[in-house]
């Protein structure tokens, strides 16, 4: 069952709360009854996307759940994409192999893992993945 979201207007006193007010993660959890992960993943998202108190006071609730939302979808979406490949699954620091084929050099060190983001990321991959 998925979690119910915070208000868009808990999610302004979170932000005014933390910002004009100077007060910490845990003590705006006490004063709006919610958990301190809430208030400190809100305030992340926010700044994550760039935006302050004085910019989301007067933006509609729609905007903002737009906003937030959009930046946790895309962040799934790389999740998911991770997930996905089991190179960067449990165990994934032990060495695989050889490392695949490159069109260039590939400078000895860089990590494996980084190595193979080019194959990762191909639009073949990508489209494996949704």
């Amino acid at each position: 069952m998925a979690k119910k979201r915070v208000t868009m207007n808990k999610v302004r006193e979170i932000i005014r709360l933390h910002e004009e007010m100077g007060l910490s993660y845990r003590k705006i959890a006490r004063a709006l009854r919610i958990s301190h992960p809430i208030v400190s993943q809100d305030i992340a998202e926010v700044k994550a996307a760039g935006l302050g108190y004085a910019d989301i006071k007067t933006l509609s609730d729609t905007k903002l759940l737009e906003l937030l939302e959009k930046r946790r979808n895309e962040t799934e979406r790389y999740r998911k994409l991770l997930r996905a490949v089991s190179v960067f699954g449990p165990g994934a620091e032990k060495d695989r192999g050889e490392p695949p084929p490159f069109v260039g050099r590939v400078p000895e060190r860089v990590p494996r893992r980084l190595q193979l983001l080019p194959i990762l990321l191909s639009p073949a991959s990508l489209a494996e993945c949704g």
